[in-house]
Parts: structure tokens; C-alpha cells; sequence
């Protein structure tokens, strides 16, 4: 009997296109992994059938798979995993349909490559072993390339990195981006990069690992400015790359980064926070930093609620932060004009839905000029934190940073809004500061572990000292 059509057991082409452009379209991490058999032969028409079979066992509503012809077997994953960890269970279970289909071929004798050079038995590579090249003469062999992001660029990334590893012989290959799109280690886009490392060594060892498996989070910790501390710790969040050759942790320059990888790193720290509020008895409070993600098609508030929600985060403690620039360059950013489809533009709108759900937002790198005012008047937010570069200049004397620092603290206290210091590093007093009319500071930055181990120090020598000044009384 003819051998079932695998392009018949899966859906096809045009339904993995639509796939990959509503994933697009939502801005939802998403990765796509091809697999394909080499070299290609009639003889295996009984292969693809079975592995289309196995593909299947994967399919669910957030993981669709295909036949795109010619062979080649694809699979769209939502997901925030690593690319290893999900293609990892795919690719083992076709390695294995493959093995199967090898050994009844060779047992019944219709194995056209057992009597050519090389015909020894296939080695099993991993994800990321090389295969040698006197084992694959004419035998089939599984090979896959797997990408991810958040634009249907992850689909053409695919194929680059299925070509690759045809071209170098490997069984599997990631995309890491090249030349005009590196990764974020490859990018080296740290605030302090490794002074004095060799030029043949990559710095902090971020070079040749994957950065999804060592992005840490960092917090800077918000406390009043000349007022007593308050019952709740407030902490700003940031992603952070810690190396594998110490325990040493880095900021990542965002600046350096693409949207999509910004964004991509704004969600990823979206879905720390329900850990972060469950793993600690403080009385929590979290900024998140959202810039990137505000702007996309598909609003925020529709992912961070549900997340609110399962973890019961009162909204009221979580606070988002946006950069001043996104309202200011946003078309038609004054609350009367409309856009052309007779809509708010999709930061403006951003706002609006955190304050819906009683959510703070704070606008960042704010710098008091006109544009910035006319951009945030009407919205509902609660705190503007001025660029860094102001600070350091009146820490230094300069007249008129100070200036328009004095200026700032009255408008915004005319208009409703809380100050924030962000951590810029000076020795600012607090005095001087709460005169300006801030409200809180942002401490240097650190991992939160570490931000909740001082806290609970500093809360130690605090009862230590007042059971002291009681004892003595």
C-alpha cells in the first residue's frame, strides 16, 4: 500500500503563515523550530508520515506544528522557555521516529546506504554536538534550527539557522543573530563592562552562553527623602546578566538593544513579580520599567492583569514606569487630537489602562520643559522622575541644573505630582533635595536577594538598638 502523505497529517503552509503573523500581531514571545531530513531521497516517503505522527503529540492552543513541503516539518511554540528547553523534548522524539524507521529499514534490508561508505551505525548526537561527517555519508539524519522573538523576523531567523546547521554539519542550530543583530552577551551591552580582560577572552564570561539562563533580577530600593521609612519596601526592578565565571551581576544597557529585545526583557521581568511578591513577607511594592512593551499593538494591561490576579498582587502595589520620550515623540500626543483612525495613540492609552486597574505609573527621564508637560497633562499619573545628567550637574555646582531642578519641584507640586531621584551616584543631601521638593530616592542597584538580605539586617540592628535603649531605661 502507498505510504500515507505526511503533508496531509498536518496543517500546512498557509496555516503556519497565519500563525506566525498573529503571533506578530500579539507581541507575545514566541519561537519556531524547523526540522528537516538530509539528504532527501524517495525512499523515505514511509519516514515523514511518522514523524508528522510524532510532531502531532505536541500540537496544543499555544503550540501549533505544520508541513511547510518539501520535507520540512515546522512548530510555533508560545513560550518564554528557553529555545534548548522546548525543542529539546521535539527533537528527541523525532530522533527517536527516526531511529525506529532506521532499524526495521536495515532489518528488511531496504537500507540503500548499508552497502556505501560510511554506512556504520548513526551516532545519536544532543541539540548542540557536532555529528562527524564519516557517519552521515548518505544516511538520513535529522537536522533543525530554531529561533525566537517577538516579529515574523523569528520565522526567517529559523530558516537562516536550519541552513547553518546543513552547512556545518551540526544536528542543531540556534539563531544568535549575526553581525547586525548580535545577542545581548554578544553585544556586550553592560553598564560596567570588565576592565582589562585579553582581547581573545570574552568579557565576563558572557560570551558563548545563553542569556536567558542568566538574567537576574536587580532592584534599586525607593525610600523617602527626609521622612521616616515606611512600613511597605518599594523596590524598582531592572534585568540584570550574571556571568558564569563568578558570582559578579551587570546591568544591561538597554540603550544597546533592539525594541523587540527590550520588550522581550520587559516581559520576562512581568512575569517575575508574582515569585518576587510570594517568596518574601515584606510588604512589597514593584516598578516595572515598560517602555518598549507600552508602545506595541497589543496592550499591556491585558497581560500584566492576569498576572496580578493569580498571584493577588493588590494593583496599588505595582507601579510602571515609561520614559518621557515615548509620550513626547508619540503623533498627536496632545489629549484633544485624535489619530487618523479616530483612536488614543498606544502609550496614552497604556496609561489609561493602568490607571483603570489602580495601577501607578511613574514617567521617567522627565526634564520639566514644555513638550514634557503638555505630553502627561490630563493622564492620570502619580510620580516623574528627571534624567540622571541634572543631578550629577547641580551635584556639581552647575547653577542652572539646580535651576531647573528648583523649577521642576514647583511645578510638579502645583500640578499633583510626586518627585523620584533616580540612582545617579552623587552626594546629594537630603535636605538639599526634600527643598526641591523630592520625594524618594532611588538606592544603588543590587539584586533583590541581596536588597531583602539588608533590609532584614538593617531591621535586626533596629530592634537590636531599641531592646537596648529599653534595657537601659
Amino acid at each position: 500500500m502507498e505510504a500515507e502523505r505526511y503533508d496531509s497529517l498536518l496543517p500546512d503552509l498557509d496555516h503556519f503563515e497565519q500563525q506566525v503573523i498573529q503571533a506578530d500581531l500579539d507581541r507575545d514571545p514566541f519561537a519556531i523550530a524547523l526540522f528537516e531530513i538530509k539528504p532527501v531521497g524517495n525512499e523515505y516517503s514511509s519516514l515523514l508520515p511518522r514523524l508528522a505522527r510524532r510532531l502531532i503529540d505536541f500540537a496544543s492552543p499555544s503550540t501549533h506544528v505544520a508541513s511547510l513541503g518539501n520535507g520540512r516539518l515546522a512548530i510555533l511554540a508560545r513560550t518564554n522557555d528557553t529555545t534548548h528547553r522546548w525543542v529539546a523534548p521535539v527533537s528527541t522524539a523525532l530522533q527517536a521516529a527516526l531511529d525506529e524507521w532506521l532499524d526495521e529499514s536495515e532489518a528488511d534490508g531496504r537500507a540503500p546506504w548499508t552497502d556505501r561508505p560510511g554506512g556504520q551505525a548513526l551516532q545519536i548526537a544532543d541539540l548542540v554536538s557536532p555529528i562527524d561527517v564519516s557517519d552521515l555519508m548518505d544516511r538520513p539524519r535529522l537536522i533543525s534550527g530554531a529561533a525566537r522573538g517577538l516579529t515574523q523576523e523569528v520565522w526567517l531567523n529559523a530558516e537562516a539557522a536550519l541552513a547553518k546547521a546543513h552547512k556545518r554539519q551540526l544536528s542543531f542550530v540556534e539563531h544568535r543573530g549575526g553581525v547586525d543583530s548580535p545577542s545581548i552577551a554578544d553585544r556586550r551591552a553592560l553598564a560596567d563592562p570588565a576592565e582589562g580582560v585579553p582581547e581573545h577572552e570574552p568579557a565576563n564570561g558572557l560570551i558563548g552562553a545563553d542569556d536567558d539562563e542568566r538574567l537576574v533580577v536587580l532592584s534599586h530600593r525607593l525610600e523617602p527623602v527626609g521622612r521616616p521609612t515606611p512600613e511597605w519596601l518599594w523596590l524598582r526592578l531592572e534585568p540584570g546578566l550574571q556571568p558564569l565565571s563568578d558570582g559578579s551581576v551587570h546591568t544591561i544597557n538597554l540603550d544597546d538593544l533592539t525594541s523587540s529585545e527590550r520588550a522581550m526583557l520587559e516581559i520576562w521581568l512581568a512575569g517575575q513579580i508574582g515569585p518576587l511578591f510570594s517568596g518574601t513577607s515584606a510588604q512589597l511594592r514593584v516598578t516595572l520599567p515598560i517602555t518598549a512593551e507600552a508602545g506595541r499593538a497589543r496592550s499591556f494591561a491585558q497581560r500584566i492583569f492576569p498576572v496580578l490576579e493569580q498571584h493577588r498582587i493588590p494593583p496599588s502595589r505595582l507601579v510602571l514606569e515609561i520614559d518621557a520620550g515615548a509620550l513626547v515623540t508619540e503623533p498627536d500626543a496632545h489629549p484633544d487630537a485624535e489619530t487618523a483612525k479616530g483612536s488614543q495613540p498606544s502609550v496614552r492609552r497604556f496609561v489609561d489602562d493602568a490607571a483603570s486597574m489602580d495601577v501607578s505609573v511613574v514617567v521617567a527621564n522627565f526634564d520639566g520643559g514644555w513638550a514634557s508637560w503638555r505630553a502627561i497633562q490630563d493622564l492620570s499619573i502619580e510620580y516623574i522622575k528627571p534624567p540622571a545628567d541634572l543631578f550629577r550637574h547641580a551635584a556639581a555646582g552647575d547653577g542652572d541644573a539646580i535651576r531647573t531642578l528648583d523649577f521642576l519641584g514647583a511645578d510638579a507640586d502645583d500640578r499633583g505630582f510626586e518627585l523620584i531621584v533616580p540612582d545617579v551616584g552623587t552626594e546629594l543631601a537630603p535636605e538639599f533635595l526634600s527643598g526641591l521638593g523630592f520625594s524618594y530616592q532611588e538606592s544603588a542597584v543590587s539584586t533583590v536577594s541581596q536588597t531583602l538580605a539588608s533590609l532584614d539586617a538593617r531591621e535586626a540592628a533596629i530592634g537590636l538598638e531599641s531592646a537596648g535603649d529599653t534595657f537601659k531605661r
